[in-house]
């Protein structure tokens, strides 16, 4: 009968690897929601939400399995000290790696998008940290103070590109007036210090 302190790792590592396999799933849906972003521009949709961390993170896959791995092997008590820093090797070397494509891919998009006629737009673009880039197809699309609805707009302008649909500027303006009009009610209904 399995001694109960087995139970409290067995349980660790259940929830261990549900939490990298929940890893895994949210950046593989990233990662495709990325890859539909890149056939927009073929379709020369009027903006394009893009991150250029997103494709090279495909650097860091293996360093999940490897960790995971090595949470197994020592919850099995069979991780010896060579794996131990053959791990850490990958890992830390898993970081110059990713830096590198990274600075590569971000190049060559740059040079893609550039050659497609997009424009990088500091207006559509989200103000956080690590926010994706807003690429629009014309200077007309990069509209100031659209950054609120940056994904709405995006994700519409997306649907329209692939029903095979042109967004002309005009209509481009006014969906941007549409989505920030919800936004602006629920703003002002706010009282003062809320």
């Amino acid at each position: 009968m399995p001694n109960s302190n087995d139970r409290p790792s067995k349980l660790g590592i259940a929830l261990l690897v549900t939490v990298f396999v929940g890893l895994l799933v949210s950046y593989y849906l990233r990662l495709f929601k990325e890859l539909s972003a890149l056939k927009l521009i073929k379709l020369q949709a009027a903006a394009v939400s893009l991150d250029s961390a997103v494709i090279p993170m495909l650097v860091f896959v293996p360093t999940i399995f490897v960790l995971l791995a090595g949470f197994i092997r020592r919850w099995q008590g069979k991780l010896s000290d060579k794996e131990i820093t053959s791990g850490l090797r990958f890992i830390v070397c898993s970081l110059p790696l990713f830096l590198l494509v990274w600075g590569i891919y971000g190049w060559q998009q740059n040079r893609w998008l550039d050659s497609a006629h997009y424009q990088k737009c500091q207006f559509l673009t989200g103000s956080s940290f690590g926010a994706p880039t807003v690429w629009v197809r014309d200077e007309p699309y990069c509209i100031q103070g659209a950054h609120r609805v940056n994904s709405e707009l995006v994700e519409w302008v997306g649907e329209e590109a692939r029903a095979g649909r042109d967004v002309g500027v005009d209509e481009f303006k006014n969906k941007i007036a549409e989505l920030n009009q919800p936004k602006a009610r629920s703003t002002a209904s706010r009282a003062p210090g809320e």
